[in-house]
């Protein structure tokens, strides 16, 4: 949300501190939920998946971002991105919490 009303390179420190940490914070997170869906004898290639669908989705997102900041600016493209991301998560949240977790009803 920061980044939204960055004016000058200066402004763009805050949120790349905000932005540096929440990626060492989320990052074995990610990766470890993303591979936890395999199989014990497979989660080498859950990780790999997972840090190839990384890889796939900036390769996809990065020319249609590119597209609104060069029709619409940079503010819209931040509010685009700031929705998708929170809709996916809503989404995901929903999904999520009505599945069962396989690990607790084991314990």
């Amino acid at each position: 949300i920061t980044l939204m009303f960055v004016t000058s390179d200066w402004h763009l420190i805050i949120p790349a501190l905000g932005c540096g940490f929440g990626h060492a914070l989320l990052f074995p997170c990610i990766v470890s939920l993303g591979s936890g869906d395999f199989p014990p004898e497979h989660r080498a290639t859950g990780t790999t998946v997972v840090l190839a669908s990384i890889d796939l989705g900036t390769v996809l997102t990065a020319p249609m971002l590119g597209y609104l900041i060069d029709n619409f600016g940079f503010r819209i493209m931040f509010c685009v991105s700031s929705s998708l991301i929170l809709t996916f998560a809503v989404i995901y949240a929903v999904l999520k919490y009505t599945a069962a977790d396989e690990e607790m009803l084991a314990g």
